[in-house]
């Protein structure tokens, strides 16, 4: 890791998500999503190998890997759930909406309602914790 006053390289293996957060959705939210989505999509890795000497001789690769989940989180929606369905659906990159106070949908995982405001916040942490736990072991 290497942090300045400016800018910090992480390896990439520690970016699990992309999460915007919004107090409430409208229409004009989905321009900054898809803008921001297709960003995230295009996103290079690269990794430096060092030859012999290891100052004067190395190659770097580049490559591209399945896009990491972005999420559009917020309290609430000025718009139904069919229109944050199709704005989901016609997102590229965008991998779900979660309105606290009314829904939770993901792309091809269906929408969920749920019993309470606190039962959609719950579900989304759990969401969170199981595509940040690493299942390698």
């Amino acid at each position: 890791m290497l942090l300045t006053e400016r800018s910090v390289l992480l390896p990439i293996e520690l970016f699990r998500f992309g999460i915007e957060v919004k107090s409430t959705i409208t229409r004009s939210t989905f321009d900054q999503v898809k803008a921001q989505a297709t960003s995230l999509a295009s996103l290079w890795n690269s990794a430096w190998f060092a030859g012999n000497p290891p100052i004067s001789d190395h190659i770097t690769i580049s490559f591209q890997k399945l896009n990491p989940p972005f999420l559009l989180v917020a309290a609430s929606s000025d718009l139904s759930r069919e229109t944050l369905e199709d704005e989901l659906n016609d997102t590229k990159g965008l991998t779900g909406i979660i309105v606290f106070d009314r829904c939770i949908i993901y792309k091809n995982g269906g929408s969920y309602e749920g019993t309470s405001d606190i039962d959609r916040v719950i579900r989304f942490w759990t969401y969170i914790f199981n595509h940040c736990v690493d299942l390698s072991e």
